[in-house]
């Protein structure tokens, strides 16, 4: 995996588990496209991206967001992550894929490709 691939994809996870929906959206050009493919919706724009990022973190505030793999290619990042943490007072863990579109520095599109009916439920 290229170093600058590893760079953003752990950049941006610890941005989501920080709770800081600005520094989530720094890793975007303004006019970025943030897609939830199996939910059908994309945010086009920073400001959207912040409204979707707010609505998460408010559901799930204590979010975590850990990389597995990543690679990254010709301005291509791909990772594999999973997501932990509490919705409705019940711990859960989501496996998930993102395939993202560098330009310059920064993304300007990322698919995320996960489904919350598959998540593990544990115990809170």
């Amino acid at each position: 995996m290229s170093s600058r691939a590893k760079a953003v994809a752990e950049g941006l996870a610890h941005a989501w588990s920080s709770g800081d929906v600005d520094k989530i959206a720094s890793f975007f050009t303004e006019d970025c496209v943030f897609e939830d493919v199996c939910s059908g919706q994309a945010f086009r724009g920073q400001e959207a991206l912040r409204a979707q990022a707010r609505s998460v973190l408010a559901a799930v505030p204590d979010l975590r967001l850990d990389i597995t793999s990543a690679f990254g290619e010709d301005g291509w990042i791909g990772a594999e992550w999973v997501e932990t943490g509490t919705i409705d007072g019940r711990r859960f863990s989501l496996r998930g894929a993102s395939i993202a579109l560098m330009e310059g520095e920064k993304l300007s599109r990322e698919s995320m490709y996960t489904h919350f009916d598959g998540a593990t439920w544990f115990d809170a």
